[in-house]
């Protein structure tokens, strides 16, 4: 969901500057305020790359153990 909501906030922002002619890089409109809550968003609780590692990292954990049951070894 991170990564989804994520990727189309950045993406909707850059568009949103590039319509407006970077306006949207003054302050005097909403959209400045906008796109700096989204860096911030990134800066608070991790980038769409950071959780995407963290998903993969949690899944090969997963299925290192669901192989251990079948006395499998998934090299690391």
């Amino acid at each position: 969901m991170k990564r989804y909501c994520g990727t189309r906030m950045r993406d909707a922002a850059s568009a949103c500057i590039q319509m407006h002619g970077g306006i949207g890089t003054t302050e005097e409109y909403e959209l400045d305020r906008l796109v700096k809550r989204i860096l911030m968003a990134d800066m608070l609780f991790g980038t769409v790359d950071m959780h995407t590692n963290r998903l993969g990292q949690l899944i090969a954990i997963a299925a290192r153990k669901e192989a251990e049951t079948f006395g499998l070894e998934i090299p690391a």
